[in-house]
């Protein structure tokens, strides 16, 4: 009975706090987490973490990640250049650097500090995109370097924090040494074979039972994201992190809308809002009710901020953008989510983050996913404007020379 309870609470407040969030200007994801927090053992321990409730969260956090690798695409890869490459490495060493030396500072081990440094490394691609296209950036030159960047610095996150998981095992598949060639080997197989895959099954699909390809396909994605997890935890790679690399792979090969309706539709009509639940249930608010604690998390939370903004500002500077544009690709390496909350969880369940960065770092996607498309939005105004004073002052000084001209 309570976990039917509780599966109609997860499912009440996908329905409703959607509504809610927009009436409030409150993201969905962190209505759903504030939720979690409030009903869980931390809040008014209306609900405990069962078993059942933590493999949906597990679940949750495949799909989450599978269809972040969607949302990514292999085209946002593909078109990485000179600009994006720039961006992403100085956007990516300078933040790990911060948070490596962060948690070092605070006496945390080598493992956890890494771990955190790979944190600082990732964006939210799920927060950029909306407001890029909100803002009508996405399709622009300036909106594909952002993208593009922000895709190069989630997969290195990902790999840094699997090299880093498997140096901790106990009973390691292989040595490191011998690990990082295979799992590279491994994705460049999956990367080749997986749309092959895709493609063969669709046209034999097309060819026997044309009334059921949707419906087929979506069963055929299912399949592969699960074997695809198995096969990676057999290398020891966490089967969440599995999950990204699926998506990000089949995403080009995917061609009917209506399948990524159907798979967005099961994940964030159902498992994802279970996840971030569960992500809340664990969120220990009272962590902080030390000053040293709440030290630790506002180090956190402003030196993710200040280092992803000045690195991603002076990275873009270099790369040859404007002023006025390099705010704007600083504003948006900004916001923490998919990737940030999924490594924290999987490092607090190897043991290697306590509660008070397991809290801190679900602040930090709260914070973050609620400034950074702000400031998106305001350097874009700030950039639009100057551009309407180039072309005044320039229209200005072309009448000046016709003018000249007549006399």
């Amino acid at each position: 009975m309570d976990y039917l309870l509780f599966f109609l609470i997860i499912i009440g407040a996908a329905f409703l706090l959607p509504e809610l969030a927009k009436k409030i200007h409150l993201p969905y994801v962190t209505s759903i987490i504030l939720a979690g927090i409030i009903i869980g053992p931390y809040g008014f321990k209306l609900f405990d973490l069962g078993d059942i409730a933590s493999f949906l969260a597990f679940l949750g956090a495949i799909f989450l990640m599978f269809t972040a690798g969607l949302d990514v695409g292999l085209s946002s890869l593909r078109k990485i250049g000179k600009k994006a490459i720039i961006i992403a490495l100085f956007n990516g060493i300078i933040p790990f650097a911060t948070g490596y030396y962060i948690a070092n500072y605070f006496g945390y081990n080598l493992i956890t500090s890494l771990i955190l440094g790979s944190i600082f490394v990732s964006s939210s691609i799920a927060i950029i995109i909306p407001s890029l296209k909100e803002t009508k950036l996405a399709e622009t030159d300036l909106g594909k370097i952002i993208i593009s960047s922000t895709v190069f610095e989630d997969v290195a996150s990902l790999l840094i924090l699997a090299f880093l998981l498997q140096h901790i095992s106990p009973d390691p598949v292989l040595p490191l040494a011998a690990y990082i060639p295979v799992v590279l080997a491994s994705l460049v197989l999956l990367f080749f074979l997986l749309p092959r895959l895709q493609k063969l099954f669709i046209e034999q699909k097309l060819e026997t039972q044309k009334e059921d390809v949707f419906e087929g396909e979506l069963r055929f994605i299912i399949i592969v994201l699960i074997i695809t997890a198995l096969f990676f935890e057999l290398l020891g790679i966490h089967a969440i992190i599995a999950g990204f690399f699926v998506g990000l792979f089949l995403s080009d090969a995917i061609k009917h809308r209506l399948v990524f309706v159907k798979i967005y539709t099961i994940s964030y009509g159902i498992f994802i809002p279970i996840f971030f639940l569960v992500l809340g249930m664990k969120t220990d608010l009272s962590a902080l009710l030390s000053v040293e604690n709440v030290i630790i998390t506002g180090t956190i939370v402003f030196g993710l901020i200040f280092s992803k903004f000045i690195s991603g500002f002076f990275g873009s500077w270099i790369a040859g953008n404007s002023k006025h544009e390099s705010l704007i690709v600083a504003s948006a390496t900004i916001p923490q989510l998919s990737t940030t909350l999924v490594v924290a969880l999987l490092a607090t369940e190897f043991g290697l983050f306590d509660n008070v960065l397991l809290t801190s770092i679900i602040l930090l996607s709260i914070i973050t996913t609620l400034i950074a498309p702000f400031l998106i939005k305001f350097f874009h105004r700030r950039l639009e404007i100057n551009l309407q004073k180039q072309q005044f002052e320039k229209e200005k000084h072309l009448h000046g020379i016709k003018k000249e001209t007549k006399q």
